[in-house]
């Protein structure tokens, strides 16, 4: 048995206990106790004995509640359709689907600049220990593409052992979390909007289309957000770049494999007490111009398995960059600039820090597990780097509530 042991001693030891017996206690008649073991047995194992609230009204609810565990055992009931189905992990609310949670090192740049040594980053050298979980941004799990469109893709940086500040302090390891995806603006542009395409895609089952239908009639300000936010939906589901119009293709050629895109933080961050960022991860060589298997319905993982572990594999090396704006260049711009996620920032991308994803094999029982019991948000931060926007701080108790109920463990401090 799977599940249960010790049939043999349960069998000697209720075999004085009849019908006749349990019908002397329960003033139940002995043969409709009969009956409904014989109702059950050709039932099996479709069969769920439920304990209802009166469990725990009269008697020894403890002894009541092993009966029905042992009877749900004898009808070979647990864990079997239409009996009872056991805990499964539950899946994030976003991004539920990974390419794969891979170990890495991330150095600060040795020679970085005065100016950025803010955080994260102030001492040049610096190397620490870190998890990447690559994902789709789609909220269900299914394939990663079709041939008929893309998706958006997330990648996931958390650093351990940080030093410094938490904005939210905890009594665990600090850690510090990058929040990525592969276009650099998101699709929504403040809370607001994030709420009513909420509400449109519950009640109709992640379809967005009466989103745009309802609100880009009503011109004003929501009528051009909503426009906005379905010009980057196409250009997120879009095949490829369009060279002769760069603002109607793809924001970039969709990867083959994972490490392939270029990641942007879309919303901005603090850097430090007086200044805002954004920031992104590029890789350093270049995409191999491979055409995405979309046959595969887990295309990235495979790539991505192959690149680690692959007779040809080779370690992956990333660049973090970032783009800082001053408090003055930002004065009367806070609605258009760090408000509204669907804002690009055109400014020059700065290398902070080298990231290198060494070999490895990611697709073990094991990794798995790891990867499911990693907690990301953009709250996990040292105070010089605070989320900033709306987006941002709807995050800080949307993630927290997610992570409770997914009964996330402490966050690590080593591999």
């Amino acid at each position: 048995a799977k599940y249960a042991q010790g049939f043999d001693q349960l069998a000697a030891h209720v075999r004085a206990f009849t019908p006749e017996w349990a019908a002397s206690i329960t003033e139940l008649p002995a043969e409709q106790i009969r009956e409904t073991a014989r109702a059950m047995g050709e039932a099996k194992p479709a069969v769920v004995v439920h304990p209802g609230r009166h469990v725990t009204w009269y008697g020894d609810d403890t002894q009541r509640a092993r009966a029905m565990a042992i009877l749900t055992a004898l009808l070979g009931s647990w864990g079997r359709k239409g009996g009872i189905t056991l805990s499964t992990p539950v899946a994030r609310g976003v991004h539920p689907k990974d390419h794969g949670c891979v170990i890495a090192r991330f150095q600060v740049l040795d020679n970085l600049p005065e100016e950025l040594r803010v955080g994260i980053f102030a001492k040049p050298g610096r190397e620490y220990q870190a998890f990447i979980r690559y994902s789709n941004a789609d909220v269900l799990i299914r394939a990663d593409s079709t041939p008929e469109k893309h998706g958006s893709r997330g990648m996931a940086i958390k650093l351990l052992r940080v030093e410094g500040t938490q904005l939210v302090p905890k009594d665990e390891p600090k850690t510090q979390d990058f929040l990525l995806v592969n276009h650099p603006v998101f699709a929504f542009a403040n809370v607001e909007d994030y709420e009513a395409l909420s509400r449109v895609l519950l009640e109709n089952d992640d379809v967005p289309t009466k989103f745009f239908q309802g609100r880009i009639p009503l011109g004003g300000e929501v009528g051009k957000r909503a426009k906005a936010s379905l010009d980057i939906a196409q250009r997120i589901g879009s095949l490829k770049v369009d060279p002769a119009d760069p603002s109607k293709g793809a924001f970039q050629n969709p990867p083959a494999s994972p490490e392939e895109n270029v990641y942007y933080s879309g919303a901005p961050y603090r850097f430090g007490p007086d200044r805002a960022m954004k920031y992104s991860v590029a890789p350093v060589a270049p995409a191999s111009g491979a055409v995405p298997d979309v046959a595969d319905p887990n295309y990235l993982r495979t790539a991505l398995a192959k690149r680690l572990t692959g007779a040809d594999a080779k370690e992956i090396v990333l660049e973090f960059r970032v783009q800082v704006r001053t408090k003055a260049q930002l004065a009367g711009q806070l609605e258009s600039e760090i408000e509204n996620a669907c804002t690009e920032w055109k400014d020059e991308c700065k290398p902070v820090a080298r990231i290198t994803i060494p070999l490895q094999d990611f697709n073990t029982d094991a990794a798995r597990r790891r990867c499911e019991a990693l907690f990301f948000t953009p709250w996990h931060s040292l105070k010089e780097h605070q989320p900033l926007g709306g987006i941002n701080r709807l995050k800080l108790g949307v993630y927290a509530a997610s992570s409770d109920f997914r009964h996330i463990p402490k966050e690590p401090s080593s591999y």
